[in-house]
């Protein structure tokens, strides 16, 4: 369960681009640090860092990740190990 604010460090099992109204959206489920079991998240497509070509990155099973969460949701991403 993510923190009503904080950092956590996630592990990738799926991602799924959703469009919404026109927005992307990614449809997560990760493995919380610490935590046994999978949580589904909904993350804006804008909160992923960008690829090394500038081009937006999509995570990918097994990818792991540095979420800055704010009042339940995440608010930023960042990939562990760049």
């Amino acid at each position: 369960m993510l923190p009503i604010a904080g950092t956590v460090i996630v592990t990738v099992a799926t991602a799924t681009p959703v469009s919404i109204h026109g927005d992307l959206y990614l449809d997560l489920q990760v493995t919380i640090d610490g935590e046994s079991g999978a949580t589904m998240l909904r993350v804006p497509a804008h909160t992923m860092p960008p690829a090394e070509d500038g081009t937006r990155r999509l995570p990918a099973a097994g990818d792991r990740l540095q979420l800055q969460v704010l009042l339940g949701q995440v608010d930023s991403v960042r990939v562990v190990g760049d």
